[in-house]
């Protein structure tokens, strides 16, 4: 699994879900909800996505995590790493971050 948390991963918001389609991908969001399998992120373009977690992975309401999964069929992301931002991250800077990456991707991965 290191090998695939190590490689270089697209950066994503939630309207590029379907693009990365079981590909591992890296998506930084705010957890709005969290259950014991599964958490809902918003992402840098204010969409919702649904995680799949693994399970002793713990989120806590209103944190900014950076997600590395696969991105399922059904647009879920089933999560292989997780890693804690806190709560002061600028995700508005972020999903310009994610707009140049997919402008340039040659460039990035």
């Amino acid at each position: 699994m290191s090998d695939v948390i190590n490689k270089a991963t697209p950066r994503i918001n939630s309207t590029l879900l379907s693009k990365y389609r079981n590909e591992v991908v890296r998506l930084i969001g705010r957890v709005k909800e969290s259950s014991k399998n599964s958490a809902v992120l918003e992402a840098s373009d204010k969409g919702q996505i649904r995680i799949l977690l693994s399970p002793e992975t713990i989120l806590q309401a209103n944190k900014i995590v950076e997600i590395i999964g696969r991105v399922r069929d059904d647009h879920s992301l089933q999560e292989l790493n997780t890693t804690n931002f806190g709560e002061e991250f600028d995700l508005d800077l972020y999903e310009n971050a994610v707009q140049v990456a997919q402008k340039y991707s040659k460039l990035f991965f």
